[in-house]
């Protein structure tokens, strides 16, 4: 079971907004925190590549850094270097290291077709993207690669909110919307209608050029692209293809 956000964000240090993306504030480095009567799987392999198993056992931090492990039946520590530590009862619950989400899109929300996304208004999108980020927390992911945002400063907004202890959310690499080609995936137009998806339409080196330069003006972390022509029309598949 995992910890509710609630009791996450109380382990949560928080400093005025930053539009940086390289600043993690979580947890003050003069913050112990002792996280007692609870299992703990470290992942960890032996030699013979068999992994540890869970034990019964403590956590220390000391600010958002794992200080010591502690076996059942060791005293716990009531202070580091002067510091009070502060005592969490897991309550059997157990800790594990963070999982990684390694193909997140936390601006989307059930979406049935690709023009879904931009058919959201950009406010709207900003809740979402900040929504499931927590939820990711709470499922127990600290990290996030993300492999496409909506719009160009939305997964941004959401990283920078993250870091600035402003909303619950792992580590956060925030992405590009996918930059496509005319007729590709991402590409939602037809000829009667223009329609906005997760893709940003590019065509050629120089339109490409521009489109990251401005994705990565706007604050993105890397950089989706669409080069394999997936969006293929039915008419088109066969057996081989």
């Amino acid at each position: 079971e995992c910890l509710k956000s609630e009791e996450l964000m109380q382990l949560t240090f928080k400093m005025p907004f930053v539009n940086r993306s390289d600043l993690q504030p979580r947890v003050p480095p003069s913050r112990c925190t002792v996280l007692h009567n609870g299992v703990v799987w470290s992942g960890e392999a032996d030699e013979a590549h068999t992994s540890r198993r869970a034990f019964r056992g403590a956590l220390v931090l000391r600010g958002n850094r794992i200080a010591a492990v502690i076996e059942a039946g060791e005293a716990l520590p009531t202070e580091i270097d002067g510091i009070a530590c502060a005592a969490v009862d897991l309550h059997g619950r157990a800790v594990i290291p963070g999982m990684v989400e390694g193909h997140a899109h936390t601006g989307f929300e059930d979406i049935a077709a690709m023009t879904d996304p931009g058919d959201t208004p950009p406010e709207e999108g900003v809740l979402i993207g900040l929504l499931n980020a927590g939820r990711l927390l709470e499922a127990g992911f600290t990290s996030a690669f993300s492999a496409a945002g909506v719009r160009p400063r939305q997964d941004p907004v959401t990283r920078n909110w993250i870091n600035a202890g402003r909303a619950p959310g792992p580590r956060l690499l925030a992405a590009s919307p996918e930059i496509t080609a005319t007729g590709n995936l991402g590409d939602g137009s037809v000829m009667h209608q223009h329609r906005d998806s997760f893709g940003l339409v590019a065509d050629g080196a120089d339109e490409v050029r521009a489109a990251v330069r401005r994705c990565l003006r706007e604050g993105a972390d890397t950089i989706k692209i669409n080069i394999g022509g997936d969006l293929v029309p039915i008419s088109k598949l066969s057996e081989e293809r």
